[in-house]
């Protein structure tokens, strides 16, 4: 039962897809589905017809997300400060407040695969073909990053100064208004970004590559 309720929370995840009437037998006995079926469409991270996007992901027809909790999908990146905010498959965005995960509506279906903020109404999350999404409190939006090319890592010293890296050496720089890009003189992929301070930023990828950025 723990896999076909995995596959229908994953698919839904996915996007694009429309899932009617999963059937099958419980894999142990004496167990049994309740409702037989379900009919959800799922538009991009939308699901319109059960609500499994939901933080408990739980619905009113008794289907219930067991194990693991409170979701199945991978997750990359972790971050935190106050609180503690997880990325991953499918625009996956989960936050610990303390006592629990819950998920949290990202905004894309993109696998991320770093986060970072300067404070708990200040986070990006990066990843796969040029996505940027930022948290401002109460909601995740969409910023624009000029790129097609995959990040994998993001850091900053504070809110106007922001770093982020991925595929082809690609190196963008958000100043408190917009990202732009900054050449790394590679087209080797970066990994990851850190500082000391702002005068002081490195990047590092595979094949011995790492980058210092000085004042």
């Amino acid at each position: 039962m723990h896999a076909l309720r995995r596959h229908i929370a994953l698919a839904a995840c996915a996007g694009g897809l429309v899932l009617v009437g999963f059937g099958g037998e419980p894999s142990k006995a004496g167990d049994a589905f309740r409702p037989a079926s379900i009919a959800v469409t799922v538009n991009a991270e939308n699901v319109t017809g059960r609500s499994l996007g939901t933080a408990s992901a739980c619905d009113t027809g008794n289907w219930h997300w067991r194990n693991p909790l409170p979701q199945g999908n991978n997750r990359f990146g972790v971050w935190g400060s106050e609180a503690v905010w997880a990325v991953g498959d499918y625009g996956t965005i989960q936050h610990w407040d303390g006592s629990a995960w819950s998920c949290v509506r990202s905004g894309t279906t993109a696998l991320l695969w770093a986060v970072w903020g300067s404070g708990a109404s200040d986070v990006w999350a990066v990843g796969e073909q040029g996505t940027i999404q930022h948290w401002d409190g109460s909601t995740w939006t969409s910023v624009p990053s000029a790129t097609a090319n995959s990040f994998s890592g993001v850091w900053g010293t504070g809110a106007s100064d922001v770093w982020a890296v991925g595929a082809f050496g690609t190196i963008k720089h958000w100043d408190g208004s917009a990202w732009t890009s900054v050449p790394s003189g590679t087209t080797n992929l970066f990994f990851g970004v850190w500082g000391s301070g702002a005068g002081d930023v490195w990047a590092v990828g595979p094949y011995g590559t790492i980058l210092e950025r000085l004042p």
